[in-house]
């Protein structure tokens, strides 16, 4: 069985990799899309999910669930 300190360096490892790739790729998605091309819903539907999530404590799921409702009511009854 490993020790904890090994399952500590490979979660660390695991999770700085991840964040260099999602770096990266958020990078370069924003020098494609410059600012101007930006959707007004989807911005604020991301800050109130981040809101929900980090402010109101929201579990993902429920976030996730609540954010796919308002994307679709919004694509249905606005657009």
């Amino acid at each position: 069985m490993p020790s904890f300190g090994a399952m500590s360096a490979i979660t660390a490892a695991v999770v700085g990799v991840v964040l260099n790739l999602a770096i990266w790729f958020g990078l370069r998605g924003r020098l494609m899309c410059p600012l101007p091309s930006l959707s007004l819903p989807s911005l604020v539907l991301t800050l109130l999910a981040a809101i929900a999530i980090f402010r109101l404590k929201m579990s993902v799921i429920s976030t996730l669930l609540a954010s796919a409702a308002l994307g679709v009511g919004w694509t249905v009854f606005v657009s």
